[in-house]
């Protein structure tokens, strides 16, 4: 996909839902896995997300994001980069989240929030961007979907409570590795 392809413009009744996973966390901290910190290499990539998506000006008006250590410190990056600041709620549930677990939450999203960025964890993120859109999204050379600091923007027309498997299309999906450090593609 290609930076043509995005457009921070919104139909009336569409929505979007932004997956982002967090940003490469450290190992070898001794951290339990709940507590493990972004590793330098994840505090750069986040740097260009969050450059990337606030480029965009998507009208973000929900945050749902896990508690785990790495995912908060990669929602601060895009909190210094975020136009109005959109209502946050920190969500255990996300944290080793199912592909049910993260359908019940999204279901239960007002139906006044239009743009919903969700921080969290794989292999739950691939599994709801597979069920969600209905051609398939194109995976890296290891069969992934969002690497660490990677975001896919999906748009569709339903209410939340009425999400269902193939309900969104899939308007972009960016990789830190496809980006410069100024958030723009690379390439």
């Amino acid at each position: 996909m290609t930076a043509s392809l995005v457009s921070s413009g919104q139909g009336p009744g569409e929505r979007r839902l932004i997956l982002l996973r967090h940003a490469k966390s450290a190992w070898d901290t001794g951290a339990a896995d709940f507590d493990r910190p972004l590793a330098p290499r994840g505090r750069r990539a986040a740097e260009r997300s969050a450059r990337w998506l606030a480029r965009r000006a998507y009208p973000i008006d929900l945050i749902l994001c896990s508690p785990a250590r790495r995912t908060v410190q990669t929602r601060e990056y895009l909190r210094d980069r975020a136009g109005a600041a959109p209502e946050l709620r920190e969500e255990q549930d996300i944290y080793l989240a199912s592909l049910e677990d993260l359908r019940r939450l999204l279901t239960g999203v007002p139906e006044a929030r239009q743009c919903v960025l969700l921080i969290g964890h794989n292999p739950s993120l691939d599994e709801l961007l597979d069920w969600m859109t209905p051609t398939p999204a194109p995976r890296t050379p290891k069969g992934k979907l969002l690497t660490t600091a990677a975001m896919a923007v999906l748009r569709f027309a339903v209410p939340w409570k009425s999400l269902a498997r193939g309900s969104a299309e899939l308007e972009v999906l960016v990789r830190p590795k496809m980006l410069n450090r100024d958030g723009e593609f690379v390439g």
